[in-house]
Parts: structure tokens; sequence; C-alpha cells
């Protein structure tokens, strides 16, 4: 396809080998591609194929002296040794939730490619330490960061033993070692049975195999939002980006931009420069006897004064804009 040979695990029908080409011919020109095909084309199958072909064309083209200059599937080989990442490109596969992506897993397992792959997932998803497993949201990630902090999460100390005394070393990926025949292709349930049956923490564990598997998968929001990126320290730089499902992309964007201020957030704002005031127009230390903590300067009481009021007419204003409701049953919006 495109002179790439990408092996298809059926006989591919002409809709099928033209969706494929495309793919290959956007990999080799390195350009971006938005690509439909019809329900029940096999879209997925085709781009796990023929991406994954057109990488190992890459690496048996990048390993041998004699490859061609010029060509443009060796473009992305000699861009990474230029820029320093010593590495062929990563195949990032993202779609909108887990069980999409554990459909194509099993897609992927239909196939002759075998490549060493990592599934990321959040503390909910992947957290097996028993005291932190339940919790959810802000409480389970300080908790867990109170653990790890501590080195009383035995899951974490076991993977931190096996990076040995050097911290910056990592941890071997487990399939890198076996032929390629022998991989196994995990989705994140198989991943997380098999980490914690090591007593390893699947979520750190993750983020270490990240950086060396060849095929990584992971929800949208991972890569949209700026703040998940660099809480799992996520570089994309170098990699190819495949957004199945892409309509949901724009949801996932939006989301990624967006944040809750609801009547609870007022009410504590509110409160707190109450206390402001207080201390403001006291001059006494703080109300819980915190160490540490001074009188606002002689005069500021009427700036917070101000402030309160601005917050109490933000919600106001905020409670007074007209909401239409949302296509498709979702939550009501302002347009």
């Amino acid at each position: 396809v495109a002179g790439v040979a990408v092996e298809f695990p059926f006989e591919a029908y002409d809709v099928q080998l033209l969706y494929m080409e495309k793919v290959v011919l956007a990999l080799q020109r390195g350009e971006h591609a938005l690509l439909e095909s019809p329900t029940g084309t096999g879209k997925t199958l085709c781009l796990l194929c023929a991406a994954l072909g057109w990488r190992r064309q890459t690496e048996r083209e990048a390993s041998t002296s004699t490859a061609a200059q010029h060509r443009p599937v060796t473009a992305w080989a000699d861009q990474g040794a230029a820029g320093g990442t010593g590495r062929l490109p990563r195949i990032i596969y993202m779609s909108r939730t887990h069980s999409q992506l554990k459909q194509v897993v099993r897609q992927l397992r239909m196939t002759v490619h075998r490549p060493t792959v990592c599934v990321l997932g959040s503390r909910e998803q992947m957290c097996v330490h028993p005291d932190v497993r339940g919790k959810t949201g802000v409480e389970q990630v300080s908790c867990c960061q109170a653990l790890v902090a501590a080195q009383a999460c035995s899951f974490h100390n076991e993977l931190q033993r096996r990076k040995g005394p050097a911290r910056t070393a990592q941890v071997p990926h487990p399939e890198r070692s076996k032929p390629a025949a022998a991989r196994e292709l995990p989705d994140i349930e198989d991943f997380v049975q098999s980490a914690s049956s090591e007593r390893l923490c699947p979520f750190h564990f993750a983020r270490e195999l990240q950086t060396q598997s060849e095929v990584l998968f992971m929800p949208y929001n991972y890569l949209v939002d700026p703040a998940m990126r660099r809480a799992l320290n996520i570089s994309v730089a170098h990699d190819v980006l495949v957004f199945d499902e892409a309509h949901n992309v724009e949801k996932a964007c939006a989301e990624a931009a967006s944040f809750d201020l609801g009547p609870s957030d007022f009410a504590g704002a509110v409160k707190e420069i109450d206390r402001v005031i207080s201390l403001a127009s006291s001059g006494a230390a703080d109300a819980d006897g915190e160490e540490g903590c001074t009188a606002p300067e002689e005069g500021e009481a009427g700036a917070w004064l101000s402030m309160r009021q601005l917050v109490l007419d933000m919600e106001v204003a905020i409670a007074g804009l007209p909401l239409r409701p949302a296509p498709q049953g979702g939550s009501p919006r302002y347009t």
C-alpha cells in the first residue's frame, strides 16, 4: 500500500485499501489526515495495520545504513536523530473511553503485529492499594501522594526497588525481551492485574513504560488537557497521534478548557473574604491561632469589602445567565 507492506488479517475491500493508503501517505508526508468511512468498514483495523506496517518499515530502513536517504518513510527517523530523540515515533492511539480502547486492543490482537504497548489510566482505574483505591478525586490523589512521599506504599516501593539505586533509571518493559510472537497485548484490566500480581503499582508503572512503548493507548483528555499532559509527563513531539472516533474530540477539548464554578465556591470565597475583613478591621492575629499568620495592612478592609461585593455580584450575574437545553440530553449551557 503506497510502497509499504501492510499485513491485513482478511482480504481487504477496495474501501479498506483506499483508507489504508491515505493513512500511509499521511504518515510518509508527515501530514494531518481527516479520514472517514462508513460504519462496519473496519476503520480501526485499517488504522492499526497501516500505521504499524509503516512503522515497521520505518524501523527497518532506519536500522540499515543502505536505506534510501530521501524516501519519505525515513524522514521521521532522520528528524528524530536531528532532534535528539534517538527513537522511532510512537503511535499514540486515543479514543474517548477505556471501554472503546479495550475494543481497539481486541482488534490489534487479530493482526500479526505484536508491538510493546502501554495503557495510561487514572488512579481510580489503576490504583490497587487497599486504602486508596476506594477513594475518588482529590482525596484519592492526596492519599496516594502522601503514601508515596512517606514510602508507605508497598506497591510503589517495589517499583522503586526494581529501578535500583539510580532513581533516573527505568524499569524495563516486561515484553521487550520476549520474541514478538510471544508478546501479550494487555488492555487496562489485564495490565492492572499483571502489575498487581508482581506487587507493582500499575499507575506509576504505566508512567514508566509509556516512554518505552511502541504503541500507547489513552483517552483523549490525557492529551488535550495540558494539566493532565504535564502530570503524566506525556511528550508528543515526534510521535504519531491517532484520534479514533474523532467526533468526540471537540467535547473533550471543551471540557479541558472548562471549569466548574458553583454556589459552594462563591460561598467559600465570601467566607474567606469575611475572615480577612475581620482581621483587617481588628488587626488581630489569625482567628485559628496559626503561627506565621499576620493581619492585613491597616486600611485594606475597604478593598476587601469591594472584593466581597464583586464576588456576590458575579454570583448573581452567573445565576441570571439564560441556559438552553443541550442537545441529546446533555447539561444546559449558555449560548
